[in-house]
C-alpha cells in the first residue's frame, strides 16, 4: 500500500515536471519572436487647391485613418504633402493620394524614398505621431493668421 502510494506520488510529479518543462519551453519560444523591423519610406504628393489651415486640417484628417502613417508635412505655399510612413504596414503610397484626392483636394504621387536608420521618425508606442507644418499661402487672409506649426498626436 506504501508503495502504491509512492508509485503515485512519483508518476504525479514527473507528470508536472514534464508540463513545466513544456509550458516554460512554449513561453521562451514565443517570447522569442521579434515584432516586424520598420521599413521607414517617405512619399511626396503634389497637392491642389489648398490655401490655408483649414486645409491643412482636413487632409489630416483624412490620412489619421491610413495605418502606418508616421508623420505628414503640409507645405501650402509649394502645394505640396511629404509623409513619412512605415512600408511594412503601408504598401501602396497611392493610397495616401487618394485619401487626400477624396477628401477635395487633388493629389499626385511625385516620389518615395526610403529613409535611413539616422532619420527615422520617433514614434509614440502606439506609433501614431503625426507632425503637419506649413505656412499658409494666403497672405495672412485667412483664420491661421499666416503661419502655424503644431503636432497632431
Amino acid at each position: 500500500m506504501i508503495q502504491t502510494r509512492i508509485r503515485h506520488w512519483l508518476i504525479l510529479g514527473t507528470a508536472l515536471l514534464l508540463l513545466g518543462i513544456v509550458v516554460v519551453a512554449w513561453a521562451n519560444q514565443a517570447g522569442s519572436e521579434k515584432p516586424a523591423a520598420h521599413q521607414w519610406m517617405s512619399a511626396d504628393f503634389t497637392v491642389s487647391g489648398m490655401s490655408c489651415g483649414g486645409c491643412v486640417y482636413t487632409i489630416e484628417q483624412s490620412l489619421k485613418p491610413i495605418k502606418g502613417i508616421q508623420s505628414i508635412d503640409v507645405d501650402i505655399r509649394g502645394q505640396k504633402v511629404s509623409t513619412v510612413y512605415d512600408a511594412s504596414q503601408l504598401s501602396d503610397p497611392q493610397l495616401i493620394a487618394k485619401a487626400i484626392t477624396d477628401s477635395g483636394y487633388p493629389a499626385t504621387f511625385t516620389s518615395q524614398d526610403p529613409l535611413k536608420a539616422a532619420s527615422t521618425p520617433d514614434a509614440d508606442a502606439k506609433g501614431n505621431n503625426r507632425s503637419i507644418a506649413g505656412s499658409c499661402g494666403s497672405g495672412g487672409g485667412c483664420s491661421c493668421s499666416g503661419g502655424y506649426n503644431y503636432k497632431v498626436q
